[in-house]
């Protein structure tokens, strides 16, 4: 497989070396690893926690977090295509719409564990996926869930025509606050996008990784486009290099205030060194500081991509 991209790498990744990369990491079992291990941690917190809370509640996202799209994925070579049909028996693309409708996509096998513990504790469970509510969808999506093994859901929320925003995280926590709304106390969040987790209302979320797609919390892509922080911003003209998507991807979680210092404790959690003039950097408080620089550059020049995004106001 090709090596591991670091962070001392600063040109744009190769396409084909970081698709070979993404099939060596679903292939290997690593992905599932990483994914099973983040639903025992919700499994357990969610037992732990559901006798000390009145009405319990959990949310979970659907796709690639209940339901693998990995056939789909896989045979679109990462493409995404709205349109069109689905045969995967050819070699035309396979339309995501078609795709959803079909009923077609897997469990997620410790996503239908933690399902079933939180139903056994008398915990609800609500589904909030970003699917559109257009005909055909909701009863497509239900059914794919009921064949696959979730069995007695709460609720089902799929995003609203009307819904035009940027990003699907407005609309998901609004849905996570109508829940609230009911009485219920949402005691886990769980998903494998930022904009699956956004803004709260939640004691706690649980992030699976994913490196098959990426939806931005606040604003660029929604789901389930195809794409990586490598590419243009959507109608922004800006392309990201290896540092400066880690430290988008900061302020997009944390915000900008508080992005800076989640940013530096993982860098220094990973053991991760900067290389400044061909030289790299020695000691914490040398890439404290490089890292800080960085950062601040990164803000100065790229102000109109975080008012594009809606982190920053527009002017």
């Amino acid at each position: 497989m090709p090596p591991l991209i670091t962070l001392d790498m600063t040109q744009p990744l190769n396409l084909g070396e970081l698709k070979l990369q993404i099939l060596h990491y679903v292939c290997s079992g690593a992905y599932d690893s990483e994914v099973a291990k983040v639903l025992s941690e919700a499994q357990t917190y969610v037992e732990a926690r559901t006798g000390e809370v009145s009405r319990p509640a959990i949310v979970l996202d659907i796709d690639e977090t209940s339901l693998s799209n990995w056939e789909e994925i896989f045979h679109n070579d990462f493409g995404f295509f709205a349109e069109g049909d689905c045969d995967l028996n050819s070699k035309r693309a396979c339309g995501q719409g078609d795709w959803d409708r079909s009923a077609r996509a897997v469990a997620i096998a410790p996503t239908v564990d933690l399902f079933n513990a939180a139903k056994a504790h008398h915990v609800a469970v609500f589904f909030i996926t970003g699917r559109r509510d257009v005909w055909g969808e909701r009863d497509a999506t239900e059914f794919n869930l009921h064949k696959v093994g979730y069995d007695g859901w709460d609720g089902l929320y799929l995003r609203p025509q009307e819904s035009n925003e940027h990003s699907v995280a407005p609309y998901k926590t609004w849905a996570r606050s109508d829940i609230e709304a009911h009485g219920y106390t949402i005691i886990a969040n769980v998903g494998d996008q930022w904009s699956d987790l956004a803004n709260g209302h939640a004691e706690r979320r649980f992030k699976l990784p994913n490196a098959l797609n990426r939806a931005l919390a606040a604003g660029g892509w929604d789901h389930p486009q195809r794409a990586t922080l490598a590419a243009p911003v959507a109608g922004t003209g800006h392309s990201l290099n290896q540092i400066d998507r880690a430290l988008l991807a900061g302020i997009v979680e944390h915000g900008l205030e508080r992005a800076f210092d989640a940013i530096a404790a993982d860098v220094q959690r990973r053991g991760l060194t900067f290389n400044k003039d061909g030289k790299k950097i020695e000691g914490a408080d040398a890439n404290r500081a490089e890292l800080r620089e960085r950062f601040e550059r990164f803000v100065e020049r790229s102000m109109p991509l975080l008012r594009r995004l809606g982190i920053l106001e527009a002017a």
